[in-house]
């Protein structure tokens, strides 16, 4: 998670703000959003039997992403996004 270069700051961070909202969530360029402060990105999406879900803490600076080789939306699978959430946020309260 380091720097864009300078001609791309403004493109990034456009993406970072609300564009919209749907079903009550905020949505940027290809991200949702959440917190307080619209300091945490995330997607999540599955294709060709595998599933994925990435969140990023602006904020503290952490990120997150869990791969899965399966599609199948099981009760193991369903709860991926709230799972990276929860690392995320272990990962941040022990952060040196």
């Amino acid at each position: 998670m380091g720097t864009a270069p300078a001609e791309l700051n403004g493109a990034m961070q456009l993406t970072h703000q609300p564009a919209f909202k749907q079903d009550g969530d905020e949505v940027g360029l290809g991200w949702g959003i959440v917190g307080l402060h619209h300091e945490i990105l995330y997607a999540e999406g599955q294709t060709g039997g595998f599933r994925s879900s990435m969140m990023i803490d602006l904020k503290h600076r952490v990120a997150v992403v869990m791969l899965s080789n399966t599609a199948i939306l099981s009760d193991k699978i369903r709860g991926l996004g709230q799972d990276v959430y929860t690392i995320m946020k272990y990962a941040e309260s022990h952060k040196e």
